[in-house]
């Protein structure tokens, strides 16, 4: 309706801002709908601004109002974390004490908020539990017991990074240690056994084992 009362048929477009037709608008009644949920991306573009351009056919020459429209999307989860590599490699000496550092890897997820948070875990390869992420948010991989290069030389860990969104995402990455040897092993005899010598015969017999 017009400022002196009359009644005249407005008609409702897009003046700007859906120039990739996300948006749909109904002419008659100017209701805006999404056209295309797939157009729509938090990350790229969480914030829209849509001109809405209102025209009244008049007697002489048709009137025209316009109004902004804001849109602000709302962040879903559909992002999973991605590690840094997909392969990390770290080398640690054998018998050094519980909680040695051995590395520290990392992931990052393009959501926002709790969608972004991101703990890390080791589901695989790790046998007797010889290390942990501690704490788990931190990505810091450390010993869990005193390594014996002796009883193993190496370990494949399968590590994963959950964000905590609702499904919950996850990204996996394997981290391979070597175990490095270090001189804790003495010389030592071979079992006591008896031999005989011929006499006037000079034969050397001794042998040692590390």
């Amino acid at each position: 309706m017009r400022a002196d009362g009359r009644r005249q048929r407005i008609t409702y477009s897009f003046g700007s801002g859906n120039e990739d037709n996300t948006f749909e608008i109904n002419s008659n009644n100017g209701l805006v709908r999404v056209r295309d949920p797939r157009l729509l991306d938090f990350e790229t573009a969480p914030r829209l601004r849509l001109v809405v351009v209102a025209q009244a056919d008049g007697a002489l020459a048709p009137l025209y109002g316009y109004a902004t429209v804001w849109v602000e999307l709302q962040d879903v989860n559909d992002n999973a974390p991605r590690f840094t590599q997909e392969r990390y490699y770290a080398s640690v000496w054998e018998g050094n004490n519980k909680g040695t550092f051995v590395m520290q890897v990392s992931a990052t997820d393009a959501d926002e908020g709790s969608n972004s948070h991101v703990l890390y875990h080791i589901v695989d390869g790790n046998h007797d539990n010889a290390f942990v992420i501690e704490p788990p948010f931190s990505g810091l991989v450390k010993t869990n017991i005193v390594l014996d290069r002796e009883i193993r030389d190496s370990y494949r860990l399968t590590v994963i990074a959950t964000d905590e969104g609702r499904p919950q995402l996850t990204g996996t990455a394997t981290l391979s240690v070597t175990i490095v040897d270090v001189n804790d092993n003495q010389p030592t005899f071979p079992p006591h056994s008896v031999i005989s010598v011929s006499e006037g015969r000079k034969i050397y017999l001794f042998n040692f084992y590390c």
